[in-house]
């Protein structure tokens, strides 16, 4: 399974989307937007700015509660 997290630092959001990953022994790929500005452009261009935003192979899932529901 291939997993994309847009996050940024102090999202309590994205922290807990992070860790409900690693408990189901998922990895992932993180980019953070504050620091990778072409993944905010795509970002903006394409879904939201708004963090986190989760993509399961390539198809976009949402944020932490649509990751939630994806998951269980």
């Amino acid at each position: 399974m291939d997993i994309t997290v847009y996050t940024k630092p102090g999202c309590k959001d994205c922290l807990n989307a992070e860790n409900l990953l690693r408990t189901k022994n998922l990895e992932f790929l993180e980019h953070d937007i504050t620091q990778d500005n072409d993944a905010r452009l795509w970002l903006k261009y394409n879904h939201s700015e708004v963090v986190p935003q989760v993509f399961i192979n390539d198809v976009h899932v949402g944020g932490l509660t649509e990751l939630k529901s994806y998951l269980a």
